[in-house]
């Protein structure tokens, strides 16, 4: 109690100070409870309740979110929407409902504010709208890649794969039963695969621009996870949610222009050697006028494979390793398969 009242000693409050923030308070609640925007009619029912501003948040926070989704479609159908913070969900549940949404392409463009700020818009594969300028990337993509060698069998990337394999190793080795974070080494591991395909080399895991792409690289996947919050807009120095993705975003594509440049200063038509130098032959060719790709749908679809790629495999290896640690028995039948 002493020290409230020392608080109240430093900050002394006035009468008119408690009222303007009791009607702030107030005005705030009202605003929130009603000052909606009318939804349209037509769309499916919205669950109701909620928080003010954090809405049913709170909720999945200290309820199995797979009991809340069962429980709500019981309650309002197969198809309803949920609000969570400042932005709203739409939950299917139900074969009939899923299937007759899967076999529509309407579904198949991928909407996520942060991740469209990164890819920009439409000029990738990850973000672009679903239709036939998605479809020729597409398979343009994985065209080029199975002649590169992802795929089964003969031919394919296994020797590359492994060959990286024996350098983790090494490195890990380096460490003599010294604790350390293995999860930086493979994502380190997995950005080598990434640039062997795209770039046509790996990089030494102390080379310095190599580092510098692994740390933007981190940096852009943290911002992008970031949730927008309520009235973030209206924070000073904080107005703009998306400038820290714009901002590593854009460090990454100098880093892929780069490359792009000197594969350029020394492209053989008669023997390309990776991913860029088939985009660049492709892009001579004039694609039409460039109607499918161009050099800057090249940047962000090369950005997409290390936004797609590094994090997700390093993640997926970091887990392995862990069991493997944690069921020694899991381990040597690793061992005995190799």
């Amino acid at each position: 109690m002493a020290e409230v009242f020392t608080l109240l000693e430093r900050f002394p409050l006035t009468l008119l100070d408690v009222s303007t923030i009791l009607v702030f308070v107030a005005t705030f609640v009202l605003a929130v409870r009603f000052l909606k925007v009318e939804r349209p009619g037509n769309l499916a029912p919205l669950v109701p309740g909620g928080w003010p501003l954090l809405n049913h948040m709170p909720t999945f926070l200290t309820t199995d979110h797979r009991l809340l989704f069962c429980k709500w479609a019981k309650e309002h159908g197969d198809v309803y929407h949920v609000k969570i913070k400042s932005g709203e969900i739409c939950v299917v549940s139900g074969y009939t409902a899923l299937k007759e949404m899967m076999e529509k392409d309407v579904f198949s463009t991928r909407h996520d504010g942060p991740v469209m700020v990164a890819t920009g818009g439409d000029q990738d594969i990850l973000m672009a709208p679903y239709g036939e300028v998605f479809k020729k990337r597409r398979r343009f993509v994985a065209s080029v890649f199975r002649g590169l060698g992802v795929k089964m069998g003969r031919g394919s990337i296994q020797d590359q794969i492994q060959e990286e394999a024996r350098f983790i190793c090494i490195k890990i080795s380096s460490f003599s039963g010294r604790p350390f974070s293995v999860s930086t080494d493979l994502a380190t591991a997995a950005g080598n695969i990434i640039c062997a395909l795209v770039f046509g080399k790996r990089f030494d895991y102390g080379d310095t621009r190599f580092q510098h792409l692994q740390m933007t690289m981190a940096k852009l996947g943290a911002e992008m996870v970031k949730w927008p919050l309520p009235f973030v807009h209206y924070i000073p120095k904080v107005q703009d949610p998306a400038a820290g993705v714009r901002l590593h975003s854009k460090k990454l594509q100098q880093f892929i222009r780069e490359e792009i440049e000197r594969h350029r200063l020394n492209l053989d038509p008669e023997d390309p050697r990776d991913f860029i130098d088939y985009c660049l032959l492709q892009l001579n060719q004039k694609d039409g006028g460039g109607t499918w790709l161009n050099e800057e749908s090249v940047v962000y679809i090369l950005q997409d494979l290390f936004i797609a790629g590094t994090d997700t495999t390093a993640a997926t290896l970091t887990w392995a390793i862990l069991y493997m640690i944690l069921y020694p028995d899991v381990q040597q039948k690793v061992r005995e398969n190799q």
